[in-house]
């Protein structure tokens, strides 16, 4: 390799490189922002409970809402590995049988 080519792919990746640790500080201050709020075990049971209950006894279109709310994504690598992503909703954002208009 010639020495001004060598010289100029060192400096590209001295640049990126600055870039992606002015990125990383800025990440760093993002992460310290954040703020998790605890996890309300009481909640948590109901949801889990109303869950159990809607899948077993709930109508398609109550489970269909309910896993939408639940799986945030779906990812796909290949035939053997999938990625679920899950959230927890707030309870007033799922429809359960409780929750829903009397069907006619």
């Amino acid at each position: 390799m010639k020495p001004d080519l060598c010289n100029q792919k060192v400096k590209d990746l001295t640049t990126t490189l600055e870039a992606l640790e002015v990125e990383r500080r800025k990440l760093a201050v993002r992460k310290a922002r954040l703020t998790i709020p605890p996890v309300d075990k009481e909640m948590l049971s109901g949801i889990l409970s109303e869950f159990e209950e809607t899948m077993a006894n709930g109508t398609n279109p109550q489970k269909k809402h309910l896993l939408r709310r639940v799986v945030k994504k779906v990812l796909i690598h290949d035939r053997r590995t999938i990625e679920v992503w899950y959230c927890l909703p707030n309870r007033a954002s799922v429809r359960t049988a409780g929750h829903l208009a009397p069907q006619v």
